[in-house]
């Protein structure tokens, strides 16, 4: 009883940690009736420890409002341009608790749930939708879950477990190879071994990847002169010849996929997602590589 006792007290020091990095909370936008709009968010707040963040409330049948905060949360007007909220904010899950207005509710959940946003629906005031569905509890709700993919707790687990084994197998090989290509990148060009780079990761966050650094420091800048040239479509950029690749050094560990080992960090992190199949890839392609080398 006495480990139990200190398992909960150290349980709940780390829930309040992770609460206070609000960016690492799920966000989540709620969905009611005007009569359960302030029910609704009371019923979200009540739990004290919670994974998630309430980022604003969407009232149904209203396509203005007059309020402007319920409880401190944000009331959003409810019309046809709630995918535009959705674009330009992160947000990760939706909560419907509605009495009304199904039709609406039916193309919301499965508009969302396409973009990839986990819905959880009330199970008092539940419509049909798109996606994989089922049962759970959201906050204090019953709800009905629909998602592309729905996983168990016990597979997110597991999958987590991986990610944290596979960054930190990452991270040691990176660690042995860093000294080695370091000095090969120093050699050929000056500046930073590393290079970072912000990207757009699940549901519109922002975060920083680390690669080896394969080009010359102002590549960005040379890139704008170069566009001329650009063999790709949209916002991709290729080039055969790329005269920003260092010699030798870059075009290397472009080739075997070197520059790509420093984003186990983000892997250990939580940005981003192992994939093991991608990981074999790269460590199959260096070993051709070398024994190539070799003779």
């Amino acid at each position: 009883s006495v480990l139990m006792y200190l398992a909960r007290i150290v349980l709940k020091k780390w829930l309040r940690k992770r609460m206070l990095q609000r960016e690492r909370l799920v966000s989540v936008l709620a969905v009611a009736s005007a009569e359960l709009a302030n029910e609704t968010i009371k019923g979200l707040k009540r739990q004290i420890y919670s994974d998630f963040q309430v980022i604003g409330i969407m009232i149904t049948g209203s396509s203005s409002t007059n309020e402007e905060k319920i409880d401190g949360v944000p009331v959003i007007a409810f019309n046809d341009n709630y995918k535009e909220y959705i674009k330009n904010h992160v947000v990760d899950e939706i909560f419907i608790n509605v009495i009304d207005d199904y039709d609406n509710i039916e193309k919301i959940v499965e508009s969302c749930v396409q973009m990839g946003i986990t819905v959880h629906q009330n199970l008092l005031n539940v419509s049909k939708g798109a996606g994989k569905k089922v049962v759970d509890e959201f906050a204090d709700y019953v709800v009905l879950t629909s998602s592309l993919k729905v996983a168990a707790y016990r597979d997110l687990f597991i999958k987590r477990c991986m990610d944290i084994l596979g960054g930190l197998v990452g991270l040691l090989i990176t660690a042995v190879m860093f000294p080695f290509v370091a000095i090969a990148i120093k050699a050929k060009s000056k500046g930073p071994v590393l290079f970072s780079q912000e990207r757009i990761g699940k549901n519109g966050r922002t975060f920083k990847i680390y690669k080896f650094r394969s080009m010359y420091v102002n590549a960005e800048k040379r890139k704008k002169e170069l566009m001329q040239q650009n063999e790709m479509q949209g916002f991709m950029f290729k080039m055969k010849d790329d005269p920003r690749i260092i010699p030798g050094v870059g075009e290397f560990i472009r080739k075997t996929s070197i520059d790509e080992f420093p984003q186990f960090w983000n892997v250990l992190k939580g940005d981003m997602s192992l994939q093991l199949q991608s990981m074999n890839n790269m460590i199959c392609t260096i070993w051709s590589a070398c024994r190539s080398s070799l003779g």
